[in-house]
């Protein structure tokens, strides 16, 4: 594989995606709402926002719109933190997301 820098794009006339890409965490059963006026709402705003720039917006939610039960997935975790390490290396900015709720 090879890969070219910025600059070189710019000598060959290549653009390179300009990609905000975001993961969303929380556990699957907790901000179900909340996550999704996230993806079905906040994301098209932000990307309605920021189409003047050329930045494209993704929002990354590994739990919606799937019934499995993470708990019976032995593979999910490595899934998880491999979109979460795509995030931050694809991402051209903020990459993560916590949805958290602390129980007394």
């Amino acid at each position: 594989m090879n890969w070219i820098t910025p600059s070189e794009a710019e000598n060959v006339n290549i653009s390179l995606k300009l990609v905000m890409r975001i993961f969303i965490s929380s556990t699957r059963n907790d901000f179900i709402e909340e996550r999704r006026i996230l993806l079905e709402n906040v994301g098209p705003d932000l990307q309605t926002h920021y189409d003047s720039t050329g930045l494209e917006v993704e929002l990354v939610d590994m739990h919606y719109g799937t019934e499995l039960n993470p708990l019976n997935d032995p593979y999910q975790y490595d899934e998880h933190i491999e979109e979460i390490l795509a995030c931050q290396r694809i991402s051209r900015g903020c990459f993560y997301l916590v949805s958290c709720v602390i129980r007394v």
